[in-house]
């Protein structure tokens, strides 16, 4: 079984479309689909010309129809980690480890990077001409997927493929900001060129070090200023300023991520009620690949980005199914009283969740043990807490730029806790 792109145009399998959608589409119950689509990668990757390289696209009767752009198998990567995070599937990790290393060593970093300067070279998401062989969304997405890489060979006890990804990431990010940000666009260049410098057209990939998290805090906030100044139109973000005003769901949910992350929760929700603006024009109900209709009638990525970003980045759901561990960390728009999830599946567990600005509802459905949640406060400054009357510990963190309380609850299947906080005090009180 596979997900298709989308309808009319793209009833086939793909790989990035996936890979953008997977995050969205777990945790709505469509994991077992998501692993059949992520195995048939797998196995065109085994017989490949090119030892590691994903296919971009594959015929229905089995046909590859483009062997791949450069930054999909590294969106590979980060797609099986999203799948395995969410899911725990042991199986499947092991599966899916030899195939990752050998994508991101022996294409991305072997084939694909003939300089060896860690920015991998050929065509990436902006299908336009004229721009130079190393594109910023390969490089950022080559980077998220040494990072979960190294989080796969640590699980997979392969302590040298964990230490040469986490190596190789550090070197990548030790030299991004130097050679790929433009400090008179404060933004990023959308590629670089083969005898040096860079190249600069506007397109909406420079959303995607925000996406990634690769910026650095003011540079990400810089480029959130800029992009919104310049960069978007009532519909969302457009493909390229001043050429192509055009909004995709894809770019629009890709700005959504990096909003939220970098601290800007108004614009990010912003972002995603225009994805779902979608839905009132043109196939009414569906979401389209452009905002408002056009293109396809109904994208798969154009849906699920906007279940990742409510999910993952307006409730902060961050799962850790194979450990029975979930971290959440909601940031509510000031408008919204309250936002829910019913029935949401981290492995074998099932969760419901409540979150107010003030209060907070869990409640463990289901699942083969304890769940241990973190639940972070996000913006609500010092505080100290109890759980059941009694002292309960809490540690500070960091959420989208802003500090954030966090603390640590373990519940049994069929157990809730209920969380209220005022006047710096959490008070956190357990139920069957």
């Amino acid at each position: 079984r596979i997900m298709y792109a989308g309808l009319e145009t793209f009833p086939y399998w793909f790989s990035n479309d996936l890979a953008y959608a997977a995050g969205g589409l777990i945790p709505a119950g469509f994991g077992p689909t998501i692993a059949d689509h992520l195995r048939i990668a797998i196995s065109y990757v085994q017989k490949a010309k090119i030892k590691g390289r994903v296919p971009h696209q594959i015929s229905l009767g089995g046909l590859v129809i483009n062997p791949g752009n450069v930054q999909e198998t590294p969106q590979f990567v980060s797609a099986a980690w999203d799948y395995y995070r969410w899911t725990g599937d042991a199986a499947f990790l092991a599966d899916v480890y030899p195939i990752a290393a050998q994508g991101i060593f022996s294409y991305t970093l072997g084939f694909a990077d003939r300089d060896g300067d860690y920015y991998p070279e050929g065509p990436a998401m902006v299908e336009r001409t004229g721009m130079g062989s190393e594109k910023l969304d390969s490089t950022c997405y080559l980077w998220n997927a040494l990072n979960d890489l190294a989080q796969m060979a640590g699980i997979m006890g392969d302590a040298n493929m964990a230490d040469r990804s986490r190596a190789a990431a550090d070197a990548l990010q030790s030299t991004f900001d130097a050679d790929w940000w433009l400090p008179d666009e404060e933004v990023y260049a959308d590629s670089l060129l083969d005898k040096g410098g860079s190249h600069f057209e506007g397109h909406w990939t420079v959303a995607v070090p925000l996406e990634a998290g690769i910026a650095p805090p003011e540079h990400g906030r810089a480029s959130l200023a800029r992009i919104q100044s310049e960069y978007l139109n009532e519909w969302g973000l457009m493909h390229t300023r001043g050429q192509d005003d055009r909004v995709w769901t894809l770019p629009t949910g890709v700005l959504s991520r990096g909003a939220y992350r970098y601290g800007d929760l108004d614009l990010g929700f912003r972002l995603l009620t225009d994805i779902a603006a979608t839905l009132d024009h043109g196939a009414i109900g569906c979401y389209h690949e452009l905002i408002p209709q056009g293109i396809s009638f109904i994208q798969n990525w154009s849906a699920s980005l906007f279940l990742k970003g409510a999910v993952e980045d307006l409730m902060g759901l961050d799962p850790r199914a194979d450990r029975h561990e979930v971290t959440i960390a909601p940031q509510l728009p000031s408008a919204w009283e309250f936002a829910e999830l019913t029935g949401v599946p981290i492995g074998a567990h099932q969760l419901d969740m409540r979150a107010e600005h003030e209060r907070a509802e869990i409640r463990h459905l289901s699942g083969p043990a304890p769940l241990v949640i973190r639940y972070a406060l996000v913006g609500v400054g010092p505080l100290t807490a109890t759980l059941d009357g009694k002292p309960l510990p809490v540690e500070t963190g960091e959420v989208g730029g802003r500090d954030a309380a966090v603390v640590e609850i373990t519940l049994s299947p069929g157990r809730s806790a209920t969380l209220s906080w005022d006047a710096g005090v959490l008070r956190v009180v357990t139920q069957p």
